[in-house]
């Protein structure tokens, strides 16, 4: 498209890396979930690993994971009230 082949973008962005880690803090979709699942929505490691049918362990690696690539995790996340879309049908209200 632009004349520039796959391999040398990938080499670039590798050696790029190499030089300024704190400027890739590239996750994978997994962890960019976990991750959200965890800093923004607030669930804790049990509750995700539900949801995504690994375990607990499996989720705290995950987010070891995402706190060696740089990313932010703030030291309290705020703690929201969480029902699975499988348990829709036994609201009676919703907001």
């Amino acid at each position: 498209m632009l004349g520039i082949t796959t391999h040398s973008v990938a080499r670039h962005m590798w050696e790029m890396q190499k030089v300024a880690p704190q400027l890739f803090p590239i996750l994978t979709k997994r962890q960019a979930d976990i991750y959200h699942m965890f800093v923004n929505v607030g669930m804790e490691q049990k509750v995700i690993a539900g949801i995504l049918g690994i375990s607990k362990s499996c989720v705290g690696v995950l987010i070891h994971c995402i706190k060696n690539k740089g990313m932010f995790m703030p030291y309290r996340r705020r703690h929201v009230l969480y029902m699975p879309r499988a348990h829709d049908h036994q609201v009676r209200q919703k907001f």
